[in-house]
């Protein structure tokens, strides 16, 4: 294969030719099975390490798949396309002589071409770093299923509504909750600290960020039993807002006390905050 040929090769791919060359590579493709087989294996590598076709790929970071561009255009990946091509070319050379292979020739340029896709693949998806957004750390670090009851046996004529705010904070149905306990925070003042924060979560789920942070920093600066929840609670509320400059204020307090809540998770997102 010429360089001439390879060129060819590299703008059909490309979409670099007019609609005349364009037919006259696919009928050489047609008549010339040398040609046509070379196609095929530079159409697997174009597929395989072509940068423009990295952007569709779902639920990847644009900065994630920046750092992918940069290493494809590094000189160590460079380097090693030319050591594929220099490879490739040095086999087809070898075998003009030797027809009788001609019918295994193709298998193994795929199975060195799948090979060399497999090894780029794998050095982009583990040597660079598994960066999240704050969004997601935060929907990984809500465990709602954690939360006390707000209801308890001896409720007596506030017992529905209640009752009816836990089941709608279970079914995600957070408007309903903010109804339902607008009227009983001051009923129960021995349970307030565990209403701030139902209705601090149901208004951070609904992204009422001004509202969720009221009850919070009123949770957090209290002296209820519950306080320290309040701050854990404000750190997930910037998360979700996007906000990783606040959610650090927040996990760097947390961290301070071994013995604080969530003081093992607070270090773990801090760490990824700075990945």
């Amino acid at each position: 294969m010429t360089s001439e040929e390879s060129q060819l090769i590299s703008d059909f791919l490309n979409g670099r030719l007019s609609t005349i060359q364009i037919k006259e590579v696919e009928k050489r493709i047609e008549n010339d099975v040398a040609f046509k087989e070379q196609v095929l294996i530079e159409r697997q590598l174009f597929e395989a390490l072509n940068p423009n076709d990295w952007s569709f790929i779902k639920r990847v970071s644009s900065e994630k798949i920046d750092a992918y561009k940069t290493l494809y255009n590094s000189e160590d990946t460079k380097e090693f396309k030319a050591n594929l091509n220099t490879i490739n070319h040095e086999y087809q050379r070898t075998q003009k002589t030797q027809n009788s292979y001609r019918a295994s020739k193709i298998n193994w340029k795929i199975y060195v071409t799948a090979a060399a896709v497999l090894l780029v693949v794998f050095s982009l998806l583990f040597l660079l770093p598994n960066t999240k957004t704050s969004q997601q750390l935060y929907a990984e670090s809500l465990n709602l299923s954690e939360l006390p009851s707000i209801t308890v046996r001896s409720d007596l004529g506030s017992k529905n509504s209640l009752t009816k705010a836990q089941n709608a904070f279970e079914s995600g149905a957070y408007k309903d909750v903010l109804e339902f306990l607008s009227s009983e925070e001051h009923v129960f003042e021995k349970r307030r600290g565990i209403l701030l924060l139902y209705k601090g979560i149901s208004h951070m789920e609904l992204e009422n960020y001004d509202e969720a942070l009221k009850e919070f920093n009123t949770l957090s600066s209290s002296n209820l039993i519950d306080a320290p929840k309040g701050i854990w609670y404000k750190a997930l509320l910037f998360l979700k807002k996007g906000d990783t400059n606040m959610a650090r204020e927040s996990l760097n307090v947390i961290i301070l006390n071994q013995n604080h809540y969530k003081y093992t998770e607070a270090k773990k997102i801090l760490e990824q905050l700075q990945d």
